[in-house]
């Protein structure tokens, strides 16, 4: 007959076998955006990660030329990102619009289509359809039909995009480069 100590024992040295059989090395971790492309991200990955500017993203992501412009690896877009705390900021949220005298009575399909057209003018005034360079004193177009961003340098600084202002006075607090152009992200908005 077997006794309890022996099936104990016994027990005991068969399970540190089968436990070390199971044992595998972990899968080697991802880099950051492996899982979207091969390659730098682009602006929308981004974008897509960047918590302190995700109002800005939600506004951008409702006109579909623009998403379809940052995910273009082709491309090559600046952005000037305002930070959540700026956008909230605004006496009136850019589908707002300018404030309009009178009491006017539109349709709910003009409302909206006020709405979208507003945005489309908010969000083009903070895309510029190329690369620029903060250092050339130029004014550059952006995909607001009216609107021209410049930039002040107002000090000395490493990296070299924190001693630049939008002109007038908004400060860029951030910079990320992505395979399509650069994210600069600013404690304000840009006015149209």
């Amino acid at each position: 007959m077997i006794s309890i100590k022996a099936i104990v024992s016994a027990l005991f040295l068969v399970v540190p076998v089968v436990s070390a059989r199971l044992v595998m090395p972990l899968p080697k971790q991802q880099a950051p955006f492996d899982q979207f492309s091969s390659g730098p991200p682009t602006l929308v990955e981004l974008l897509t990660v960047q918590s302190s500017s995700s109002i800005f993203y939600d506004y951008l992501r409702e006109i579909p030329q623009f998403s379809e412009r940052i995910a273009d690896r082709s491309v090559n877009t600046t952005l000037f990102v305002p930070s959540n705390k700026a956008v909230v900021a605004l006496p009136r949220k850019p589908n707002q619009g300018p404030n309009l005298e009178g009491n006017i009575n539109i349709s709910e399909q003009e409302f909206d289509e006020r709405s979208k057209l507003n945005v489309q003018r908010w969000v083009g005034a903070h895309i510029v359809p190329a690369a620029v360079s903060l250092s050339s004193g130029e004014s550059y177009p952006t995909l607001h039909d009216d609107v021209f961003v410049k930039f002040k340098k107002v000090s000395s600084a490493h990296p070299e995009w924190k001693g630049y202002v939008v002109e007038p006075d908004t400060a860029i607090i951030g910079a990320l480069e992505a395979s399509n152009g650069v994210v600069y992200l600013i404690d304000g908005t840009i006015t149209s």
